[in-house]
C-alpha cells in the first residue's frame, strides 16, 4: 500500500515540475520565435483598381505594385485612393507640401502608404495646416517609388491631391518661359535659361562665374548676423506662376553682408553673379556663399547707380609694372589709409586647380576666370603662388571703393612673372578687374604669379 502511495506522490511531483518548467525563461533568444516579442500584425486588404483616374488603385494594390520596383524605377503617373491615417507635417512656407500616411481603412490595423512631400488639391501649395486631417478620403495623383528598396512612397514634389473628400480642382500649370541670354555680364541668362542649363548638369555639377537676371518672387530668410547672407527665389515674371530659381545663402550688393531685412523685397530686379549647382541632381540653386547681387534694380552698389558709360578696359591704363610689383590704380579716386594685405601662402599645403576665388578679408573677395582658355588660374603649394595664364582674369570686389591694388609677384632665375604689358584694368563701383590679355596667334605671353595682394581703399 505504501508503495502505491509513494508512486502516486512521485508521479504528481513530476507533473508539477514539468508544468513549472514551461514558465521558466529560456537562457537565450529562441530563433524560432518572432524577434522583438509580439509583433503587430496588419489585417490583409484586397487589391482593387487599375491606377487610372476613373479606377484608382486602393492602398493594398498600390503597395503591391510599388514594392516590386527596383532602384531608379518609378510607377509613372498613377492614381491612388485611400484615407488619411496620420499627418506627419505640413509646410506652409515656400515649399507648400505635406507628408502623411493613407490606408484602405483607418478603423483597422492595415498597412499604410507614405505620401511624401506632396502638394495640395489641384497641385497648389498648402497654405494652412488644417487643410487636411486624419479621416479625409483622398485620391493622390503622381509618381511613386520604392525608396532604397524598402520604403514605398510618392516621389518628393511629384504628386498632389487629385480629389479631397470627393472635391476635385484642375491642377495649376506654370506659365512657360523663353530662354534668353548668354550668362555674361552684358547678356545675363534669364531664369528660364539658367534653370535649363543647371538642370542639364550631372548631380552636384556646377556652372561658375555666370550672371543670371530675374525678379524676386519669394524671400525665405535674411541672416543679419555672422554670415550675412540671404535665401530667396527669382523668376522671369513674379506676377505670373512661373518656375523659379533658388538663390541660396547669397551675399548682398558688391559681395557685402546683409545688414537689414528690407535690403531686398519681392519684385526687386536682380542680376546674380556666382556659382550655380544642380544640388543632388534635383535642386538648381546658387552654391552656398559663392554668389552675390551684382545689380539691384539697376544699382551696382548701395546708394549708387550703374554708370551710363562704364569704364572700357584699355591696355596699360591704370597699370604699372616695376620689377616684381604690379600696381592697379583707380585714377578717379583719392587713395586712403585703410589697407588689406593677403599672403597667398595662406591658401595652405595643397594645390588648387582651378582656383575660383579667395576670401581676402571680410567683405573682400577675389574671383578668377579662365577667359575661355584651357589653362585656368591655379594655386601651387610648392611655390606658394597663384598663376594666371594668357587671357585669365581676376576681379576683386569689396564693400567700398578700391583706390589701388598692389601685387607682389614671383620670379625664377632671371624670369619675372608679372603678366603681359598688354593686360587691361578696369574699375567699376566697388570692383576692379584685371585681365592678362594676350592676342598673338602663338605662345602665351608672360604669366602672372602672385605672392601677395594688397588692397588700398579710397578715402
Amino acid at each position: 500500500m505504501k508503495k502505491v502511495i509513494y508512486a502516486i506522490l512521485i508521479a504528481a511531483l513530476a507533473t508539477a515540475m514539468l508544468g513549472g518548467c514551461q514558465d521558466v525563461p529560456e537562457p537565450y533568444n529562441n530563433p524560432n520565435e518572432n524577434k522583438g516579442g509580439n509583433q503587430e500584425v496588419f489585417e490583409p486588404g484586397t487589391p482593387t483598381g487599375t491606377g487610372t483616374e476613373a479606377d484608382p488603385y486602393n492602398i493594398t494594390a498600390a503597395l503591391a505594385k510599388i514594392k516590386t520596383l527596383k532602384g531608379g524605377e518609378n510607377t509613372g503617373e498613377i492614381f491612388v485612393k485611400g484615407k488619411i491615417r496620420s499627418v506627419k507635417e505640413v509646410d506652409t512656407g515656400n515649399f507648400g507640401n505635406a507628408t502623411y500616411f493613407i490606408s484602405d481603412d483607418i478603423t483597422k490595423k492595415m498597412d499604410s502608404l507614405q505620401i511624401y512631400r506632396s502638394k495640395y488639391l489641384g497641385n497648389a501649395k498648402f497654405t494652412a495646416k488644417d487643410q487636411i486631417k486624419a479621416g479625409d478620403e483622398v485620391v493622390i495623383r503622381g509618381i511613386f517609388v520604392n525608396f532604397k528598396g524598402n520604403t514605398p512612397e510618392s516621389e518628393p514634389n511629384k504628386s498632389w491631391i487629385h480629389s479631397l473628400n470627393g472635391k476635385t480642382v484642375e491642377a495649376e500649370t506654370l506659365v512657360p518661359g523663353e530662354p534668353k541670354g548668354a550668362g555674361t555680364e552684358a547678356e545675363p541668362y534669364n531664369v528660364t535659361a539658367a534653370l535649363a542649363k543647371v538642370r542639364a548638369l550631372a548631380t552636384d555639377g556646377k556652372l561658375e562665374n555666370i550672371y543670371v537676371k530675374g525678379k524676386i518672387s519669394f524671400i525665405k530668410s535674411v541672416d543679419k548676423g555672422q554670415y550675412g547672407n540671404a535665401t530667396y527665389y527669382i523668376s522671369d515674371d513674379n506676377t505670373k506662376k512661373m518656375d523659379s530659381l533658388q538663390i541660396f545663402r547669397s551675399m548682398y550688393l558688391g559681395n557685402a553682408k546683409f545688414t537689414a531685412d528690407n535690403q531686398i523685397k519681392v519684385g526687386d530686379e536682380v542680376v546674380i553673379y556666382g556659382t550655380f549647382i544642380n544640388f543632388k541632381g534635383n535642386t538648381p540653386e546658387t552654391e552656398a556663399n559663392k554668389s552675390y547681387i551684382f545689380t539691384l534694380n539697376g544699382k551696382k552698389e548701395a546708394g549708387g547707380t550703374t554708370p551710363e558709360n562704364p569704364e572700357t578696359p584699355q591696355a596699360g591704363k591704370g597699370l604699372s609694372i616695376e620689377g616684381q610689383v604690379v600696381t592697379l590704380t583707380n585714377a578717379n579716386t583719392e587713395v586712403g589709409t585703410e589697407t588689406v594685405t593677403y599672403e597667398v601662402k595662406t591658401l595652405g599645403g595643397a594645390d588648387i586647380k582651378p582656383l575660383t576665388s579667395i576670401d581676402l578679408a571680410e567683405g573682400l573677395k577675389m574671383t578668377f576666370d579662365a577667359g575661355g582658355e584651357q589653362n585656368a588660374p591655379a594655386y601651387y603649394k610648392q611655390h606658394h603662388n597663384v598663376r594666371m595664364y594668357k587671357n585669365n582674369s581676376f576681379t576683386i570686389t569689396g564693400n567700398k571703393k578700391i583706390a589701388k591694388v598692389v601685387l607682389n609677384c614671383d620670379k625664377f632665375k632671371e624670369d619675372i612673372y608679372v603678366g603681359n604689358a598688354t593686360a587691361t584694368v578696369s574699375f567699376s563701383g566697388n570692383s576692379v578687374t584685371y585681365k592678362n590679355v594676350f592676342s598673338e596667334p602663338k605662345g602665351g605671353g608672360v604669366q602672372m604669379r602672385i605672392l601677395k595682394v594688397t588692397v588700398i581703399y579710397a578715402k
